[in-house]
């Protein structure tokens, strides 16, 4: 390979990985700090006493229709 173009190639590369690296790192770090937990992590599990999900009543849940 000519000297030139492997010159330029190798700062081409470096530039190109670096940038990489610099915005994975800052979406890493920011997305979970701006959320305040980690991506997938189950919210309940943060909790220190889960709550029940409230339960309908039957006479509360939508029926056909009486014709």
């Amino acid at each position: 390979m000519n000297t030139d173009l492997h010159q330029f190639v190798t700062k081409y590369l470096s530039i190109v990985f670096g940038t990489l690296m610099l915005v994975s790192f800052c979406a890493f770090v920011t997305i979970p700090y701006s959320l305040s937990v980690q991506p997938g992590e189950d919210v309940m599990a943060r909790t220190s006493s889960p709550v029940a999900a409230p339960q309908l009543a039957a006479d509360t849940l939508p029926t056909e229709p009486k014709v």
